[in-house]
């Protein structure tokens, strides 16, 4: 998968703009909001690697 698509953003956007994203994204899919949903736990994971790949 694309980080820029799995983190929805454009593939021009700024170090910010991905930070921002990055944290909305982590609070929606985070484990402690969604217990027992594995489905949101692999999206929280893949967010994660999103980020640090980009952000690096």
């Amino acid at each position: 998968m694309n980080y820029y698509e799995a983190l929805d953003v454009p593939s021009t956007a700024s170090a910010d703009v991905i930070n921002d994203q990055y944290q909305i994204l982590a609070n929606k899919w985070h484990p402690d909001k969604n217990r027992g949903n594995t489905a949101a736990a692999e999206r929280f994971k893949l967010i994660g690697e999103a980020y640090q790949s980009l952000t690096g």
